[in-house]
Parts: C-alpha cells; sequence; structure tokens
C-alpha cells in the first residue's frame, strides 16, 4: 500500500525442503514508537507455508494410480472412416485415441508401482438390442498391464462387436474412479 514502509527484513532458512536462504521484507501499515527494552529474550513464532513440488510428493511416498475411460459414443465417428477419432490407420500412426493414451500413459506409468490400470468404456451397447452402457471393463482381468495392455484392450473393444451409441454420460466412470 502507498503508506507502507519497510521496516526491517528477516533472514530465514527452511531446512531440510529449501536449503537456500530466503529473505523476506517486513512491511508495517502502523509505526509504533519503540517501547523500553525490559527483556533481552526474543519470542518468534513463524508460520511456515509451502507448497510441495510433484517431485516432492512423489519422493515422499505419494503414488499416482492412472485410470482411463475411452469415449464410445457415435458422436467420434465411425472408426471405419478415415479421420474419425477411432480410426485404425492402416500405415500404422496412431490415432487420437491412441496417442492421447501413449503420450499420457507413458509418464503416468514411471509413478505407479505396480504399472496395472483399469480400462473402462462408456457410450456403447456392448451387444446388439441392448441398453446403452455408460461404465464398462475392457479388460478381462480388471487391469491392463501398462501402456501396452491399455492399448490392447482399446483395439479388442472394437474386435468385441460393441455398437458406438450414445449419449455422452461420463457420471458412472468417474463415480467408479472415485
Amino acid at each position: 500500500n502507498a503508506g507502507d514502509e519497510q521496516t526491517g527484513d528477516v533472514l530465514s532458512t527452511a531446512p531440510p525442503m529449501d536449503p537456500e536462504i530466503v529473505v523476506s521484507p517486513i512491511i508495517s501499515t502502523t509505526l509504533l514508537p519503540p517501547a523500553p527494552c525490559t527483556d533481552l529474550g526474543i519470542a518468534v513464532s513463524p508460520i511456515i507455508s509451502t507448497t510441495p513440488t510433484f517431485q516432492q510428493y512423489i519422493s515422499g511416498g505419494c503414488e499416482i494410480n492412472l485410470t482411463v475411460a475411452i469415449d464410445f459414443t457415435g458422436s467420434n465417428g465411425n472408426p471405419l472412416d478415415p479421420g474419425t477419432l477411432h480410426y485404425r490407420n492402416s500405415d500404422g500412426s496412431l490415432n487420437d485415441y491412441e496417442t492421447a493414451i501413449v503420450e499420457i500413459g507413458s509418464i503416468l506409468e514411471k509413478f505407479d508401482s505396480d504399472k496395472k490400470f483399469p480400462v473402462w468404456g462408456y457410450g456403447a451397447r456392448l451387444k446388439q438390442g441392448g441398453d446403452v452402457d455408460h461404465c464398462f471393463s475392457l479388460c478381462p482381468g480388471g487391469e491392463a498391464d501398462g501402456v501396452e495392455g491399455i492399448i490392447h484392450a482399446y483395439h479388442d473393444a472394437f474386435r468385441s462387436g460393441l455398437i458406438m451409441s450414445g449419449p455422452t454420460v461420463f457420471t458412472e466412470v468417474i463415480q467408479t474412479a472415485a
């Protein structure tokens, strides 16, 4: 504020999290006259607040558990048509879903101790004339082994005969993951 004056500095360290010295200005909006010194003791009760880094969370034992949910609603387009999100390219290049799974999964996989991931689908009929299912497992054993397993489960879903449908409802997937 305009009337604030710097009245001093605080020199502090926060080992072992941050060995760097931190200098913080003390700003006072009200300047009080000096009080007579009757006691040479000083009582300081600092409040230290830090935000841990991602690496500190992981080093402290926090684990990442990746869960994948794939949208099989018809709004993604026919997987047999080039240019749609689920199209399997004959040249072996990845479609949009495969790219997202590989790019994100390969990073997060490193922080998961067992590298086993639940993989669900939503927005499809699992059989002709069946109801639209808004949360179904793509893994017979419940989890895929690594990113390769996620991709394998994704490919197997199309071989299973599922029928892309709608509407896009992912509430059940979120509730299941929670």
